[in-house]
């Protein structure tokens, strides 16, 4: 009996687990079959969202609107979206966002483009000629072609900015320029060779399309002519001046002044004013110190026997007298300024003399009157007046006299001194 009934408990015991696993597997199937229903349901609305995008992307392509970056965002959800719904979902809302993106900005550029075409044909209506602009406006619609929308509008822009500068610019660096070949062309008979080379400058920047730059090159010149033109007239005024400066050489030494006036005289024909002023103020400023010069000399020549008087007694007047001689014939071959260089140092060499003549002339005196003391001195001292160094003193003295009127003034200051130290000597023993 109780084997019948472990057995019985036994069966019951396995009847319950088997009904437990049934009911979980049973669980675990409804719960796969309502998560995959749900899966389903997300595939299937990613690939309506596909379709719809892909037919979105084939209207906008038909317009000529270039998405290729939306496209291939689509290829690669249509590739990897249905394993990976999450990634595949995300591919699609960015080719939305791209597609959006591309729309915005393909209007901005369309806009840009439509204000540029209207400025370049204002701008090909004022200089037929201009390829820039143009150039860059059909680059840009390469560009948009290709679906590089920010490059083309780069390049729209730079083709408005161009345009702009030819509409604003053109006319006047025209006209500037034509001013500049008008002034110069007066002035043909005038050097102006770097005033030329800016507008032949100033036409290649305007073949260039850079009429900006090329108004400010050309528009220089009329202000450097007026300048020039000033600076020429202060030449001629300079070079009228020297002229009538030529008048008035008499006694001068022309021949070098008529040659640089003759020069000066070229130049201003050939429109170099520097030059022209430069030697018009040279001359007159020669002519000036020449004049001055020859009065100079001319003035101290009359008065030549006072210049003589100061060396007629000294023993080196024939010195003197060539130096005298040479102002003359300075002075004959009309070179005013060296001859009144010579005088010059006459003068301060016949001033240099008298100071040490004056300063040989004190000192003498003081010691003829220390002697006349000294030798006072020696009387009452009983000293022996034949004494040779007495005689010696008072010949030497006589000697200074002699030697001072022939300007021998060194020989009088050695002798000066060798007399102080003779009266010394006496002086010691009074």
């Amino acid at each position: 009996v109780s084997i019948t009934v472990s057995s019985n408990h036994q069966n019951s015991l396995n009847l319950r687990l088997q009904l437990t696993l049934i009911i979980v597997v049973a669980i675990i199937y409804v719960y796969q079959w309502i998560n995959a229903d749900d899966e389903r349901l997300r595939r299937k609305r990613f690939g309506k969202k596909m379709d719809l995008l892909e037919i979105r992307i084939l209207e906008l392509r038909s317009n000529g609107v270039v998405i290729d970056q939306a496209a291939s965002l689509l290829m690669t959800a249509k590739q990897q979206g249905y394993r990976n719904l999450d990634y595949g979902e995300e591919l699609i809302a960015s080719a939305e966002e791209e597609i959006e993106r591309t729309l915005s900005f393909s209007d901005d550029v369309d806009e840009i483009r439509a204000d540029t075409e209207k400025f370049l044909k204002e701008a090909e209506e004022i200089a037929i000629e201009i390829k820039k602009p143009g150039n860059l406006f059909k680059a840009g619609l390469r560009e948009i072609e290709f679906g590089s929308l920010r490059e083309g509008e780069m390049l729209f822009r730079e083709s408005k900015k161009k345009s702009q500068e030819i509409i604003m610019w053109w006319e006047k660096a025209q006209d500037a320029i034509v001013l500049a070949k008008n002034m110069l062309g007066e002035r043909e008979t005038l050097d102006l060779n770097q005033l030329s080379e800016i507008l032949s400058e100033a036409k290649k920047l305007l073949q260039s399309e850079e009429p900006k730059k090329a108004y400010a090159m050309a528009s220089t010149i009329p202000l450097q002519l007026e300048s020039t033109d000033l600076a020429m007239a202060k030449a001629i005024e300079k070079l009228e001046q020297a002229q009538k400066a030529m008048k008035s050489t008499e006694g001068l030494n022309t021949e070098d002044l008529f040659n640089r006036l003759e020069k000066a005289e070229k130049a201003m024909h050939s429109g170099n004013q520097a030059l022209v002023s430069g030697i018009s103020d040279g001359i007159i400023r020669e002519i000036e110190s020449e004049r001055a010069a020859m009065d100079d000399v001319l003035r101290a020549l009359k008065q030549k026997k006072h210049l003589i008087q100061k060396w007629k007694d000294r023993d080196d007047k024939s010195e003197w007298d060539v130096k005298l001689e040479q102002i003359e014939l300075a002075a004959e071959d009309l070179s005013w300024t060296h001859a009144l260089k010579l005088l010059s140092d006459l003068t301060k060499e016949l001033d240099g003399q008298s100071q040490i003549k004056t300063e040989v002339i004190e000192l003498l005196e003081y010691l003829k009157e220390q002697w006349k003391i000294l030798r006072n001195q020696c009387e009452a001292s009983n000293m022996d007046m034949t004494d040779s160094r007495f005689v010696e003193i008072d010949g030497t003295m006589s000697e200074i006299n002699d030697k001072l009127e022939a300007g021998m003034y060194e020989k009088c200051f050695l002798q000066l001194s060798h007399v102080d130290k003779a009266m010394e000597s006496l002086r010691r023993e009074v």
